[in-house]
């Protein structure tokens, strides 16, 4: 097929699964980048001004998807990686009411594109038939999603209800954002967009890592941890909240912790815990670790050799494994060639590890298998499940009765720091609607219909990282589960256009090979 070159506004003309060239892609990436960048500026100076101008920018957001799947995508990409870095710079002198609405940018320019992406699909008389029962999942998640939300919303207020719905939604609002891209687009082309925009991230955190405590305060990393961590006005002088940063160098002392921060080690290897430009390390290891598959899945294997060591060096260890067992799953896949073969050994080891981790999680009183081991009890207690914001680090409950320093010798009633336990907790049942969607993901992925392909990766890394989800509560976010899901229907609907595309031809043909009767 030949590759077109054509703007990107121009993409509804475009033959399926179209490819980029390479110079032509980097133009097109680094060109939106400056244009996402310049858009989430706007959006948080003109928010910080008046929090009324916060739809503004996500409609021209929203248009711009309308017009150019690619091009939306682009853009979330920039306001998934540097959104907290733009709001850092900005967040002197601003109100923790803004701050925290800021904080759902993300999030909201997420459910802009999906929205238009499943308003397009849903529409499209062809694609209803394609996507082999994903946006059906999609919805009826994302029903169970807001019936649920309302329903903490009674119990736990509107603001925990909606940090949960952020964490419920993000990996399915992801799905119809990867069809509708990939109608048309490629998932070499896709998955290169995503590592050209993290390249100026890495390269800011090299910045961060030779010189943190500079860093911090250039980019008032400190005033931003302040209002982070506190639901009520910044503190206002050393020692009046335990969270209080005065510095950068403060700041990055309490970044230094144990390697790959490991509960009850004796170790006396300490690392430093870089935040990135997500700020925020468990959140920036994901990104890390999705450049790094996703690099290797489309040949530019020259990143690992900068990925690989900021990974280690980072210490996320839910990240690093989702590399470690994506990579050995490939190799299984290449050296067996054998679906079945490939389906059983992988879900024996992610059993196995599952199995271990739970172990060890207890023996050592990991505060992630307690938190999960909690959900799982308030699953039994109460299959309904008690609402989206009951329960979870960030809802009243965690804030009211959770002592930390107890937790791991009394356990706990509800789920903390496991995205799998707060699921179960609080939708009961009905988060198997969530968890069907990365079954019918995994389902689609059509490993038995073709040989091993470098695609394969994100399928892996979207399983590892979803067995992640009972150890990390981030595993779930945008920046983990969602970006491999979005890929993950990237190569799904790039599979289903080509059937779609050559299916008719190939039954013309068999058509005109049928023996004709005597």
């Amino acid at each position: 097929m030949t590759e077109p070159v054509l703007p990107v506004l121009a993409t509804r003309a475009l033959p399926p699964c179209a490819e980029l060239p390479s110079r032509h892609l980097v133009r097109q990436v680094l060109g939106w980048q400056l244009v996402g960048l310049a858009l989430l500026a706007a959006h948080v100076v003109l928010c910080k001004f008046n929090i009324l101008f916060f739809p503004i920018v996500l409609l021209a957001l929203g248009y711009v998807h309308h017009r150019s799947p690619l091009a939306g995508v682009l853009i979330l990409f920039q306001w998934l990686i540097y959104q907290n870095l733009l709001i850092s710079l900005f967040c002197v002198g601003m109100e923790y009411r803004v701050f925290t609405e800021l904080q759902g940018s993300n999030f909201a320019a997420l459910a802009m594109l999906a929205a238009v992406g499943l308003l397009r699909l849903v529409t499209s008389r062809r694609w209803r038939h394609l996507d082999n029962g994903l946006l059906l999942a999609v919805k009826i998640a994302l029903l169970a999603a807001v019936v649920y939300a309302v329903y903490g919303m009674s119990r736990s207020g509107l603001i925990s209800a909606a940090v949960y719905f952020r964490e419920s939604t993000s990996l399915i609002l992801m799905v119809p954002i990867g069809l509708d891209v990939g109608r048309i687009w490629s998932f070499k082309t896709v998955g290169a967009g995503f590592v050209v925009s993290a390249a100026l991230s890495i390269a800011i955190s090299l910045v961060e890592i030779a010189a943190p405590a500079p860093y911090y305060d250039v980019i008032n990393a400190p005033t931003y941890m302040n209002l982070k961590y506190t639901r009520i006005e910044p503190a206002t002088g050393p020692g009046a909240d335990a969270n209080y940063f005065e510095s950068g160098k403060q700041l990055a002392a309490e970044n230094r912790s144990v390697f790959f921060n490991v509960t009850d080690s004796s170790s006396k290897l300490a690392s430093f815990r870089f935040m990135g430009t997500i700020i925020h390390a468990i959140s920036y290891g994901y990104i890390l670790a999705g450049v790094t598959v996703v690099a290797f899945a489309i040949g530019m294997g020259q990143w690992l050799w900068i990925t690989l060591p900021l990974l280690v060096m980072i210490g996320v260890k839910g990240a690093a494994l989702t590399v470690f067992m994506t990579l050995d799953l490939w190799l299984v896949w290449c050296l067996t060639r054998n679906a079945r073969f490939l389906l059983i050994s992988g879900t024996v080891v992610l059993i196995c590890y599952l199995g271990f981790g739970i172990y060890a999680g207890v023996y050592h009183g990991d505060y992630h298998v307690i938190g999960f081991i909690g959900g799982l009890h308030g699953l039994l207690s109460d299959p309904i499940g008690h609402g989206l914001g009951v329960g979870g680090n960030f809802s009243p409950q965690a804030e009211q009765y959770l002592q930390w320093s107890k937790m791991q010798h009394t356990g706990v009633d509800f789920a903390v720091e496991s995205a799998v336990g707060d699921l179960i907790y609080q939708m009961g049942v009905a988060s198997a609607a969530v968890f069907a969607v990365i079954v019918l993901l995994l389902k689609n992925a059509g490993l038995r219909l073709r040989g091993p392909s470098r695609q394969d990766l994100v399928f892996f890394a979207l399983a590892v990282t979803a067995v992640n989800g009972v150890f990390q509560e981030e595993a779930y976010t945008a920046y983990a589960c969602g970006l491999f899901s979005m890929l993950c229907a990237v190569v799904v609907a790039n599979g289903q256009r080509a059937a779609a595309t050559y299916a008719p031809a190939a039954r013309k043909m068999a058509g005109a090979l049928r023996p004709v009767a005597a």
